[in-house]
């Protein structure tokens, strides 16, 4: 597996769950070969069923090598959850990240990720200063043949930090 065929996966998979952090990571341990099941804090719980990573550096390390690796914080009522792939870092500590809704905005009964990296970005705009730096990481060896290989212009990130 490379770490491009991971971000290629989530590139299509936060198209079909942008409001859904729990369900986005399902899909994309799915496509691995990964099972995972429950919200958020269910998947932040059983994240003991891989190899935990102690903090970012670590986690950006093992999805570089290609491995999925699974970031998240349970809090009470709902927890946050993300998948953690090979990119750039920011301060040295956050990894660079796909999730579901977290900057979410309703109006009238609809929902909306109003945040401005939609969807991807480093783990300081998935969670928030109080709860980033207790994120927990775990990784997991995808099952080779069943995540698709990215194609030519799929599985690349653009990000600038300002």
């Amino acid at each position: 597996m490379a770490a491009r065929d991971i971000i290629a996966v989530c590139q299509d998979g936060i198209t079909r769950f942008p409001n859904d952090c729990a369900g986005f990571v399902r899909s994309i341990a799915n496509a691995s070969g990964v099972l995972l099941f429950g919200n958020a804090n269910a998947i932040v719980l059983n994240l003991g069923a891989g190899r935990r990573l102690h903090d970012g550096v670590a986690a950006q390390r093992a999805a570089a090598a290609g491995e999925l690796v699974i970031g998240g914080v349970q809090e009470s009522g709902h927890g946050h959850v993300v998948v953690v792939v090979d990119g750039p870092m920011n301060r040295g500590r956050y990894p660079y990240a796909f999730w579901g809704q977290y900057h979410g905005l309703t109006i009238s009964r609809e929902t909306t990720n109003v945040g401005f990296t939609r969807g991807h970005g480093t783990i300081n705009y998935a969670f928030n200063a109080a709860t980033r730096d207790s994120v927990q990481y775990a990784a997991f060896t995808p099952v080779a043949g069943l995540l698709p290989s990215a194609t030519p212009g799929k599985g690349l990130l653009v990000h600038i930090f300002t």
